[in-house]
């Protein structure tokens, strides 16, 4: 809707660490903030400390930040640990992650459309009709053009409750994916939406 195309992307392992104001200590914890994201990657951590209330924040940074500014010994943030150094935070705990292999991806977005060669990966968003087996059918195509499916989740379409759109990450070129899937799908009555592509050769940072 903002006119923008994925035209590349990176891939970083990621790693949390229990940051607060210097001289807090664990057990002085009562609630700890941060992306929602990062804090669901860290429930192993919250079942141990079932006192430790969690707090909805923008931006994983950003939590050290309010809580460093606020020097409040009882409230920390999970995040990286150059946050820690960034804003004069203390780490308290790191690698608090439930998983060693934790990656994020990041999409580099483009007000212009980027068009790879067909060793890519493209990212689509596929509305479907609300009918039974609407999902099953519009992966059809793909399995039958050969296409490798790499990844496939759910968002609930806002303002239409009990809808969902479906955002696909497979391994073709708009090309390719013009060619062999766009018109059984608009048979289905499907909408297919192109977001971009990038290399699939996905290389890991740490």
């Amino acid at each position: 809707d903002a006119g923008l195309s994925i035209i590349d992307e990176t891939v970083l392992q990621i790693s949390h660490c229990l940051i607060a104001v210097p001289g807090a200590k664990l057990e002085d914890l009562r609630e700890v903030e941060s992306h929602p994201v990062a804090l669901a990657q860290c429930e192993r951590f919250f079942a141990t400390h079932q006192h430790i209330m969690r707090k909805v924040a923008d931006d994983t940074a950003g939590s050290v930040q309010a809580v460093v500014n606020a020097g409040d010994h009882a409230r920390a943030a999970i995040a990286g640990s150059e946050a820690a150094e960034l804003y004069g935070g203390s780490i308290l705990l790191e690698h608090i992650e439930d998983y060693c292999n934790n990656f994020t991806r990041f999409a580099l977005l483009s007000p212009a459309v980027k068009i790879h060669a067909d060793n890519t990966t493209s990212t689509i968003a596929l509305t479907l009709p609300n009918r039974p087996g609407s999902l099953y059918h519009a992966l059809a195509p793909f399995a039958n053009s050969q296409i490798d499916l790499l990844s496939l989740v759910s968002r609930p379409i806002k303002g239409t409750p009990w809808q969902y759109r479906f955002f696909l990450d497979v391994a073709a070129s708009k090309q390719k994916l013009e060619a062999c899937v766009v018109e059984p799908l608009r048979a289905m009555n499907a909408e297919l939406r192109y977001l971009g592509s990038c290399n699939t050769s996905r290389e890991l940072h740490k």
